[in-house]
């Protein structure tokens, strides 16, 4: 019979000092972790042949002693062909459904919209939870809106992102994946043995095209749904993103924008090379909508968009805090790269005309030599399109 180490003895060989599991009895084990605690783990190897961990507590919670007799009970049970892993794991599932009250997904999804809305602007009634409505009335209700929040597993967060994924729409996929998570987390929170099914991010692939040091961006084909819900909020920094995006423009040169640099009778909006990344000064042609919303505007002060608490040019952290609010993990300045891949995929517009429309330079010192003319008729066509395209038209 094999000679089981006792504490005492580990103790005096440094064994408990050192990350790693040793064994104390059959099939038990006391494991040391990297960063210093200590808990029981009874390996066994199921009728499949497939080795399984299974934790029985912490040390020294649990005694060596009762940590033998319950290793005892649990290598009898695989004796008689069972698996206490698999079914510990099942009755875990029946207590959740039992502490969740039976409460169903859908239950649990209107009840987080209507706690968290009142953080919202325009409570219950915001473009925000009108879109989280609809996207879950989609894409989850009809799968498992009537099952019980506590039993959803990943094959039913799979199916569901798939759909978004099968339409095209990736970014949408993995900002629904949070929603779902935020969901379930909540309708869950009172049973620490939980485990959020939507948690990893790995449920979806990466987002194409996406390296960290560039700025995170809206896929184009999401944009009109997105406008949709930007236009419900009522707020000026909802309008000072709005103009951003649709005039193609960095944030900054939006934020700091002021009236006098508006000519609404020609349609432009002129911004200094004082206040441009490339130095030159920039004409933006303004589409309809453009001009209407400046129109609506207020004219307090020089900024057509200020600080609502102090009068000066909205905070360079504002626009992050308005989309994570909204639930969108992108940045303002990524909306120039959706209007890039939008007008290269799907206009005939010239690379030129593209690049100078974002107030990018153009090519070298000799291209840029020889194109003198800011290409503004051009510019101005591309950008109606790109207004029209961001209301939700086709054509």
């Amino acid at each position: 019979m094999r000679a089981y180490r006792n504490l005492k003895d580990l103790k005096a060989h440094g064994k408990l000092d050192r990350p790693g599991q040793y064994a104390v009895g059959p099939n038990l084990y006391i494991q040391v972790s990297k960063w210093g605690t200590t808990s029981w783990v009874f390996r066994f190897t199921d009728a499949t042949g497939k080795l399984h961990r299974m934790g029985l507590g912490p040390f020294p919670l649990i005694s060596l002693t009762h940590a033998r007799a319950e290793a005892d009970k649990r290598r009898l049970e695989v004796y008689q062909g069972g698996n206490p892993l698999a079914e510990r794991t099942a009755r875990k599932r029946e207590l959740l459904v039992t502490t969740a009250g039976g409460v169903t997904f859908k239950q649990a999804a209107l009840d987080f919209i209507e706690s968290n809305a009142a953080g919202w602007r325009n409570g219950s009634n915001s473009g925000s939870a009108r879109e989280w409505r609809s996207s879950l009335e989609t894409d989850a209700f009809p799968l498992f809106g009537d099952k019980a929040a506590a039993s959803i597993d990943v094959a039913d967060i799979k199916q569901s992102l798939g759909r978004i994924v099968a339409r095209g729409a990736l970014e949408s996929a993995h900002r629904f994946r949070g929603r779902l998570k935020d969901i379930l987390a909540r309708a869950n929170h009172m049973n620490p043995a939980y485990h959020n099914p939507a948690e990893s991010k790995h449920l979806l692939p990466s987002r194409k095209g996406k390296e960290k040091e560039h700025h995170e961006s809206l896929d184009y084909r999401d944009l009109p749904d997105f406008m949709k819900e930007l236009r419900a909020e009522s707020s000026i920094l909802a309008r000072a993103l709005e103009f951003a995006i649709l005039a193609g423009s960095r944030s900054g040169e939006v934020r700091e924008a002021t009236w006098k640099e508006i000519d609404a009778e020609a349609g432009v909006w002129r911004v200094p090379a004082s206040r441009m990344k490339v130095n030159r000064d920039h004409t933006v042609p303004l589409c309809e909508r453009a001009v209407a919303l400046l129109a609506a505007l207020p004219r307090d002060g020089n900024y057509i968009f200020p600080s609502p608490r102090f009068g000066r040019a909205i905070n360079k952290n504002s626009f992050v805090q308005l989309l994570n609010g909204m639930g969108y993990s992108v940045t303002a300045h990524g909306f120039r790269a959706t209007f890039k891949t939008w007008a290269t995929e799907t206009t005939d517009a010239p690379a030129t005309v593209i690049e100078m429309c974002i107030a990018h330079k153009i090519g070298g010192a000799l291209e840029a030599a020889y194109q003198r003319g800011d290409l503004l008729a051009k510019r101005r066509d591309l950008m109606d399109r790109w207004c029209r395209y961001c209301s939700g038209a086709t054509k």
